[in-house]
């Protein structure tokens, strides 16, 4: 995706490269022409722009039926997906539940996450408990005391990690 900064360079190299290369044949006030008329046809267009909601509460809840097209910032003590999110997020909260569809990573911090929705990237999270009784397609990275995969939770094509047996020590498992 370009920026706008981009595009306006890429149309006056271009301008600048046709006025070069045509220059016998133009004379200065319809260069000038084409070269506004470049400018006016690169603003014309509009750039595709990404969506952020931030939200803020108690109690942030996304609801069953209702879709966030972009990225979600929430912060609050409770943060409920129940609904569709197409982008990442971002939640900083006490306690994190996803029963909903994440169309892109969940990224969070807090005391409990469950995931018993649908996660289609990665799960990332700073916690002190962490269950997975849905789906998260692709990794999970951890910082956590206590993490559970319920027997109906699933974890990318591949789910591999290490586990401490009391008696022999880590242990790899597949």
């Amino acid at each position: 995706m370009f920026s706008l900064f981009e595009g306006v360079l890429a149309v006056a190299s271009m301008a600048g490269f046709g006025l070069f290369a045509f220059r016998r044949y133009l004379r200065r006030g319809s260069a000038l022409a084409v070269l506004f008329a470049g400018f006016g046809v690169m603003m014309a267009v509009a750039m595709p722009a990404s969506a952020t909601e931030f939200r803020k509460g108690d109690t942030v809840n996304v609801r069953k039926g209702e879709t966030i097209k972009g990225d979600l910032f929430a912060t609050g003590e409770h943060v409920r997906i129940d609904g569709d999110v197409d982008g990442d997020v971002y939640a900083f909260a006490h306690q994190v539940d996803v029963t909903g569809h994440i169309n892109g990573d969940l990224i969070c911090f807090a005391q409990a996450v469950r995931v018993s929705g649908v996660v289609d990237g990665n799960l990332r999270a700073g916690a002190n408990n962490v269950t997975v009784t849905g789906t998260v397609e692709r990794n999970v990275m951890l910082w956590n005391e206590t993490f559970n995969l319920d027997s109906g939770g699933k974890i990318g094509p591949q789910s591999y990690g290490r586990r401490r047996n009391p008696d022999a020590g880590w242990k790899d498992r597949a």
